[in-house]
C-alpha cells in the first residue's frame, strides 16, 4: 500500500504508477515494462519509447514508437488516443534524434492528428514540424510557421517562449550554439504529458543548431 504521499505522486492506478515511474525512475521503468507488467503491446511499446526519450536515447524511441503506431493501427478495435500518442512520440523522437525524415514525420503526425479531429495533437504536430523545419532548412520558414501557431493558439505561453527563442537564436546565430537538457523532457502529447509547456518548446527549439537563412536581419529573422 502507498503512502498518502507516494500515492499523490506516482498515482492510486497501475497504469498511474507506470507513468510517475517513466518520469522519475526511467531506469527502473525500462525493465519493468514487459508483456507480463503491461499486456497490450501498443501501450507497452509506446511507455517504453517515452521511457528512452527520458533516457536521452531518441532513435530507439523512434525504433520503439514505430512499432507501436503500427501495432496501434493493425487492433480490431480502434484506440485513436493511443496511436495518435505513438505518432507524436515518434515524431518528437525524430526532432530530438535529428532525423533526416522528421520534417515528414511531423508532417504525418498532423494530417493523422486532422483525420481524427484531434486538434491539440494538431497544435504539437505543428510545433514539432516547425522544429525540424528550422533544424533542417530554414529558420525564416519556421518563424513563419510558428507565427502562424501561436495566433491559431491564441498567444498560448508555450508558443510565446517558443517564439522567443527562435528570436534569440537567429541574433545569437554567430555564437557558438547551446544544447537543450541533457535528458529530454517527456513527449508533449504523449501518454503521460498531454499538453506544450514553455519548458518543452524551448528545449525542443534548443535540441540542435539551426539553418539560418536570416543573414540580412543583424536583429534576427523575424521582422
Amino acid at each position: 500500500m502507498l503512502s498518502p504521499g507516494l500515492a499523490r505522486l506516482f498515482g492510486r492506478t497501475e497504469k498511474e504508477r507506470l507513468y510517475g515511474m517513466v518520469l522519475a525512475f526511467p531506469q527502473t521503468a525500462h525493465r519493468v515494462l514487459t508483456a507480463d507488467r503491461v499486456p497490450d503491446a501498443a501501450l507497452r511499446l509506446t511507455l517504453r519509447a517515452e521511457t528512452a526519450m527520458r533516457l536521452d536515447r531518441p532513435r530507439e524511441a523512434m525504433t520503439l514508437a514505430g512499432t507501436a503506431v503500427a501495432t496501434a493501427a493493425g487492433q480490431e478495435v480502434e484506440n485513436p488516443k493511443l496511436l495518435l500518442a505513438a505518432a507524436t512520440v515518434l515524431s518528437d523522437a525524430a526532432v530530438v534524434a535529428g532525423a533526416p525524415d522528421a520534417v515528414n514525420s511531423c508532417a504525418d503526425l498532423i494530417r493523422l492528428a486532422q483525420e481524427f479531429g484531434d486538434r491539440p495533437r494538431t497544435i504539437i504536430g505543428g510545433f514539432l514540424h516547425a522544429v525540424a523545419v528550422y533544424q533542417q532548412h530554414s529558420c525564416r520558414d519556421a518563424v513563419g510557421m510558428l507565427d502562424r501557431i501561436t495566433a491559431e493558439s491564441g498567444r498560448a505561453a508555450a508558443f510565446v517562449a517558443a517564439q522567443r527563442t527562435l528570436e534569440d537564436c537567429c541574433a545569437r546565430r554567430a555564437q557558438t550554439h547551446l544544447p537543450g537538457r541533457r535528458r529530454p523532457l517527456v513527449t508533449a502529447g504523449g501518454l503521460i504529458q498531454p499538453a506544450l509547456t514553455p519548458m518543452f518548446t524551448i528545449d525542443r527549439l534548443l535540441r540542435w543548431p539551426g539553418i539560418h537563412v536570416c543573414t540580412s536581419f543583424p536583429a534576427g529573422c523575424t521582422r
